[in-house]
C-alpha cells in the first residue's frame, strides 16, 4: 500500500500512460519492494547488448514533489541519474542528480527547470531517455562504460538544466 503522502491517483495515471510507450516492457504500480513508486522496466532491445536491464522508478507526492530514478544495469556496473522536486537545504527545489551515480555525495545536484505539472515531468524524463539510448547506439561496438562516463551538463541532452 502506498504511503500517505503519495499521490496515488497521479501515480496510477502515469503507470497507464507509461505502459503505452513502445520502449516500456512492463509497469508495476506500488510493488511490494517499492510501495510508494511506479516501477517501469524498459525494453532491452532499445539498448546495445552491453546494457542488461533498464528501469525507471516514479514517485509523486501530494504536495507537488516528485522523484524519478533511471538505472541502466551493465555488466557489473550501473549508470543512473535522478530528477527531483522537493525542499532541501543543499540545492534548489527542482534539481537533477547527474549520471553515472546520482548518489555521489561529492557532486552537488544541479539546478533544473521542470514543468509545473508533475505529469508533464514524465515527458521531460522520457525525452532525456530517448537522447540517452540514441547516444548509446552511436558507438555500440565500443560503448562508454559507466565507470568511464564523464557528465557534461552542456552537451545538449539535458535541456531542463538551469544555466
Amino acid at each position: 500500500m502506498p504511503g500517505t503522502d503519495v499521490n496515488e491517483e497521479l501515480s496510477r495515471l502515469v503507470a497507464r500512460r507509461v505502459a503505452g510507450l513502445s520502449m516500456v516492457r512492463s509497469v508495476r504500480p506500488f510493488p511490494p519492494a517499492k510501495p510508494d513508486r511506479v516501477v517501469a522496466r524498459l525494453e532491452s532491445d532499445h539498448y546495445p547488448s552491453v546494457v542488461e536491464a533498464v528501469t525507471v522508478d516514479f514517485r509523486f507526492g501530494r504536495a507537488g514533489e516528485f522523484n524519478v530514478v533511471y538505472v541502466e544495469h551493465w555488466s557489473g556496473e550501473t549508470w543512473s541519474c535522478r530528477w527531483d522536486r522537493h525542499e532541501n537545504p543543499h540545492s534548489d527545489r527542482d534539481h537533477f542528480h547527474p549520471p553515472p551515480d546520482p548518489n555521489n555525495t561529492s557532486r552537488e545536484a544541479l539546478a533544473a527547470v521542470y514543468p509545473a505539472s508533475q505529469s508533464a515531468v514524465v515527458g521531460v524524463v522520457f525525452d532525456a531517455l530517448r537522447e540517452r539510448y540514441t547516444a548509446l547506439w552511436e558507438n555500440p561496438d565500443e560503448p562508454t562504460y559507466p565507470s568511464e562516463y564523464g557528465f557534461d551538463p552542456g552537451d545538449g541532452d539535458w535541456p531542463f538544466l538551469r544555466d
